[in-house]
């Protein structure tokens, strides 16, 4: 399994984050936001200045990330599981999900991690979640990258 390469020793202190966790496979996505959140604070991110709102399903997450973006957060990271079941009901949430949090990222200039998997199964879910593949930790990751990028973005661009 591949996974992303991130800059290494990245600082989060500073820098405020919401969190929108699904509870839909709630035990996948619980120990996604503990390894998310675990990385935040390694990078000196103080807990007060991490938001976590729980929703639902997945389908739920956009609009909380919405209300997120106007707040002063610097960043908004999704955590949610959608698995294919015996239908194409997944792919639909999915598609709609994630197109949805790309035009908000845009339209707020906002960093909107995607922590949001979609699994085939619960073996694949179990493996998205937990040790050295938790994708939790590559949201976490991408957050403290995305929050220094914007950050560091010229005035004169």
């Amino acid at each position: 399994m591949n996974s992303n390469s991130f800059t290494s020793e990245i600082s989060g202190e500073g820098f405020s984050f919401g969190i929108v966790r699904s509870r839909f496979n709630g035990e996948v996505t619980q120990r996604m936001l503990d390894a998310c959140i675990e990385v935040l604070k390694q990078a000196g991110v103080r807990e007060e200045d991490i938001d976590v709102v729980e929703v639902p399903g997945a389908f739920e997450i956009p609009v909380v990330c919405q209300a997120l973006a106007k707040k002063d957060n610097d960043a908004v990271i999704t955590i949610g599981c959608i698995m294919r079941g015996q239908t194409t009901h997944d792919r639909y949430i999915s598609s709609a999900t994630i197109s949805k949090l790309q035009d908000l990222a845009v339209d707020y200039s906002k960093p909107m991690i995607l922590g949001i998997i979609t699994p085939l199964d619960q073996e694949q879910a179990d493996a998205r979640s937990t040790g050295d593949h938790n994708k939790g930790v590559e949201a976490g990751m991408a957050a403290l990258e995305m929050v220094n990028v914007m950050k560091n973005i010229p005035n004169r661009l």
